[in-house]
């Protein structure tokens, strides 16, 4: 048995995705968010749990706020096995997750995989 120690993925080590984060707005502090109103915020959607929603930050504010989940370009990192990122199209993600000896895909759905190290293809599946 082999076992592998998962490396996140976080804002420190991503670098960039063709899938785009707009499914909802971006919060901003100046905006008054209505009831059910939907934004995302460091990566995650948010939904406002009460009207007249000004000035309260979604990731300080669990009494203004709920946490969705991931947006869809961060769904892929997210240790949930019910959420998943969704295209229709290939799409592409970099990271710089340090030394890798593996790489496991839990879940994924598509015809094939491209494995890069510098821009340079290492392995297709």
């Amino acid at each position: 048995m082999q076992v592998l120690i998962p490396q996140p993925v976080t804002a420190a080590n991503f670098v960039s995705s063709t899938i785009a984060e707009t499914e909802h707005p971006t919060w901003v502090s100046t905006t008054a968010y209505t009831l059910a109103a939907r934004v995302i915020r460091s990566n995650a959607v948010y939904e406002s749990l009460i009207a007249s929603n000004l000035n309260k930050d979604p990731a300080a504010d669990a009494s203004a706020w709920l946490r969705i989940g991931p947006t869809n370009r961060w769904a892929l990192f997210d240790d949930s096995p019910g959420t998943a990122t969704t295209a229709s199209s290939s799409f592409r993600v970099d990271v710089t997750p340090g030394a890798v000896t593996d790489i496991v895909l839990v879940g994924a759905i598509g015809s094939t995989v491209g494995i890069y190290a510098n821009n340079a293809l290492v392995q297709t599946a």
